[in-house]
């Protein structure tokens, strides 16, 4: 025993070891005069069809109809020189439609580096008329600009202003209809987003961390929001659009949220609530479902850990309820399951101490049933809980699962 105890430790201390070793590399490839960026720059200009016009690095995309840039500077000493960027509107009468700074690709995957070089004297920057793509760390990589504007005519942001602490504001154009990935995340500062036009998607880590970000007016035209796309962040309260039919995995995790409210839908989808997308917001008193929805389904862990949880509104268009969707849900004391539900899993409402009374419209035996699993949900109710069905049958199909509540039948339940 002692000699496996060794071997673990001795394992443990190599992982550790390796990740310290891993970290410290990561953050010399990050050094704001990494010689080997702009080696792999002179490698591009000396290799591949590249043009460079006042020592920015223009490449022409796959399709050959345009140039993007794929570096600010083609040397060091130019970047360390420059206060200004100026992005030509076309290279040999073909349009400049894209910043591509951290990668290109030409059919098959070439690597620049994880992260250009910062430029810390660059105070402005002029982007081309025809830009309509924004990549990863486009501002990122210029952290002392005086104004930090979108273009108006950009289409696709995705990281462009990844971990810029001093960001407070931004306004997104009407062009703009996706949030990319990572295009806010870690902006630790950010304030104010103003939406001037439909947005359709936030991006996974979208604004993931941006801690001062209490609250976003999202436009009624998201249809969906990405994987941890507000993780970590300040939001207060938070209105979910008329569109929106699909949050993905923790995308609101983690958030001192108060209030969340969906709006009434103006679409007839299924509304698609993922694995732990509110899960630890532990301020959260009150959620509030659309009435009108066709159907909400709801993954594991939804609302998992989010202790003040007192008051959820129109239940009844919840038709899934997966594992652990309100598990320790402690403030909680009522719900009411649908007629029209299709399933609840057994650990759904574990750990929710304070639940008085649980209300099953449903006649069907088999929505207190999952796949895999034996037992019925109010296996982890508490049990002082009064369970209340609409006819006897429920009552035994309760009962047969053990119920250990007491199991009341009122025929007229609503």
């Amino acid at each position: 025993m002692k000699k496996q105890l060794k071997h673990i430790l001795l394992f443990a201390l190599l992982v550790g070891c390796l990740a310290a070793l891993f970290a410290l590399q990561s953050a010399a490839a990050y050094h704001p005069n990494d010689i080997n960026y702009f080696k792999r720059v002179q490698r591009y200009i000396d290799t591949m069809p590249v043009k460079v016009v006042d020592h920015v690095v223009y490449m022409p995309t796959k399709d050959d109809d345009a140039y993007m840039v794929i570096s600010y500077f083609d040397s060091e000493e130019a970047m360390q020189q420059a206060t200004s960027i100026h992005i030509k509107d076309e290279i040999d009468g073909k349009p400049v439609t894209s910043v591509s700074v951290s990668y290109v690709n030409r059919g098959s995957y070439y690597t620049l580096t994880a992260q250009p070089p910062v430029a810390e004297n660059v105070t402005s920057i002029r982007f081309s008329k025809s830009t309509i793509n924004l990549n990863k760390y486009a501002f990122s990589c210029l952290p002392n600009l005086t104004k930090y504007k979108i273009p108006n005519g950009t289409v696709n942001v995705s990281g462009a202003f990844m971990w810029m602490d001093n960001l407070t504001a931004i306004s997104i154009p009407a062009s703009v209809k996706g949030i990319g990935d990572h295009t806010f995340g870690m902006c630790t500062n950010l304030k104010k987003v103003v939406f001037k036009g439909d947005v359709e998607t936030i991006g996974k880590h979208a604004f993931s961390a941006c801690a001062n970000l209490t609250k976003i007016n999202l436009p009624d035209s998201v249809q969906e929001i990405g994987r941890e796309a507000f993780v970590h962040a300040g939001l207060r309260s938070l209105t979910v659009p008329a569109s929106c039919r699909r949050i993905t995995l923790y995308a609101f995790s983690s958030c001192p949220l108060k209030y969340v409210t969906f709006r009434e839908v103006n679409h007839n989808r299924k509304i698609i609530l993922g694995e732990g997308v509110f899960q630890n917001c532990k301020s959260l008193k009150k959620v509030t479902f659309p009435a009108n929805a066709k159907q909400i389904s709801m993954r594991d862990d939804v609302f998992k850990g989010d202790a003040a949880l007192r008051v959820v509104l129109n239940t009844k268009v919840v038709r899934e309820l997966g594992a652990n969707a309100f598990a320790d849900c402690a403030a909680l004391e009522s719900f009411t399951l649908s007629a029209r539900l299709k399933s609840v899993h057994p650990a759904a409402f574990s750990g929710c101490s304070g639940l008085k009374q649980v209300k099953i419209l449903t006649r069907q035996r088999d929505a207190l049933r999952v796949y895999y699993t034996d037992g019925c949900f109010a296996a982890g109710l508490p049990e002082g809980c009064l369970v209340y069905v609409k006819t006897a049958d429920m009552a035994r199909a309760c009962y047969d699962a053990g119920c250990p509540c007491r199991v009341i039948v009122k025929a007229d339940l609503k």
